[in-house]
């Protein structure tokens, strides 16, 4: 949906989809394990078959207005919810014995994730100087379930994201600028899920349901200059803050 006013660049934008997808999946792996003499010391057989699906929707809308000759308001709001879900059955045969089911790779989890955003940003110009500065105000909600550990898991924050751009013009051929900005960056859900993936069934991997969002401080400050007809030198500096940094880390 797009709504414009009287007032020109002054418009109304807001935007619905949704989703849901259903997959029925299978794997199956055969491992022989041999000694330094390259006897076959062992050989099994695996199957994975796997099922789920996850529903999706979004809403948005955006409003923008300007002001005067170079400024900007601009407002909105997203909300962003998924409920998934994903069973697996494996199981592990060996030579001459019957399919038995493999436990210790069963996984059965579901969750409900949930995102409700508002934003603020104004932009204007003065002489040689922009400038932009935002606020977002973010809602986060998870709820989890993991069956075969009959274990819920459960993680919201409230938390607000201030952005600011400066720029300024030095010379028709030099600028500066300097740029900040919070950000979050949430765990996927092949991350959380504490599903075993023996792909590789001499070097494993499991999801982390109680993985937090981790938080970034970001800083920025940089000079250009343009020389010639297609020439430019630029120097810039950077700073980053990383807090509840997510990371793979390996047990042996």
């Amino acid at each position: 949906f797009k709504h414009g006013f009287k007032k020109p660049k002054e418009e109304l934008n807001a935007e619905l989809n949704f989703s849901d997808m259903r997959y029925l999946r299978s794997s199956s792996f055969q491992t022989n394990i041999f000694d330094s003499s390259n006897n076959q010391t062992l050989s099994y057989s695996q199957s994975n078959p796997v099922h789920g699906g996850n529903w999706n929707a979004t809403f948005q809308v955006d409003y923008t207005r300007p002001f005067a000759k170079n400024a900007r308001l601009d407002l909105g709001e997203k909300t962003y919810y998924i409920r998934f879900h994903s069973q697996n059955f494996p199981t592990k045969q060996l030579p001459g014995q019957p399919e038995q089911e493999e436990s210790a790779l069963k996984n059965h989890f579901t969750y409900t994730q949930q995102v409700h955003g508002v934003y603020g940003n104004f932009a204007d110009q003065w002489g040689a100087t922009g400038m932009q500065l935002g606020l977002r105000g973010e809602y986060f909600s998870y709820n989890g379930f993991v069956y075969q550990y009959n274990a819920p898991v459960k993680n919201d924050y409230l938390s607000f994201f201030p952005t600011l751009f400066l720029t300024h013009k030095l010379s028709a051929k030099e600028d500066l600028n300097f740029n900040y900005a919070r950000r979050v960056n949430r765990p996927g859900f092949m991350q959380l899920i504490p599903y075993i993936d023996v792909s590789n069934p001499q070097d494993t991997s499991q999801g982390n349901p109680n993985l937090k969002p981790e938080f970034i401080n970001a800083f920025e400050a940089g000079y250009t200059y343009t020389y010639g007809k297609n020439n430019t030198f630029l120097v810039s500096a950077y700073y980053q803050l990383t807090n509840d940094l997510i990371q793979r880390y390996r047990r042996f």
